[in-house]
């Protein structure tokens, strides 16, 4: 009876700290992001939409005929971008435009 009450109690123990390890390592993660994130948005020149509407101008379409699937601030080279997504009539479109001097890469 005594084994039977201490493998249990071990067992629970293992799925205690294995629980607790893997929380915080995704608290490390998300942490690590929003750092990241704040970084970027810290240097730049650009709104997010004005970096939209250098992507439409460059594709040559009305902003309401396309359909937006993402506009994402990231460091590119140690550069400040903006990663933009968007379709037109079915065709896709991608741009990465410097979040400080709007050159469309």
């Amino acid at each position: 009876m005594k084994k039977i009450f201490n493998i249990t109690f071990l067992g629970l123990t293992l799925v205690t700290c294995i629980g607790f390890s893997s929380n915080n390592l995704k608290k490390s993660k998300n942490y690590t992001l929003a750092s990241y994130t704040k970084i970027g948005k810290a240097s730049t020149n650009l709104t997010s939409e004005a970096a939209k509407k250098i992507a439409l101008n460059h594709a040559k379409v009305l902003e309401n005929n396309a359909t937006f699937t993402k506009i994402k601030l990231n460091t590119s080279n140690g550069k400040s971008v903006y990663n933009i997504q968007f379709f037109v009539n079915g065709k896709e479109y991608n741009y990465t435009i410097d979040a400080n001097t709007g050159k469309v890469y």
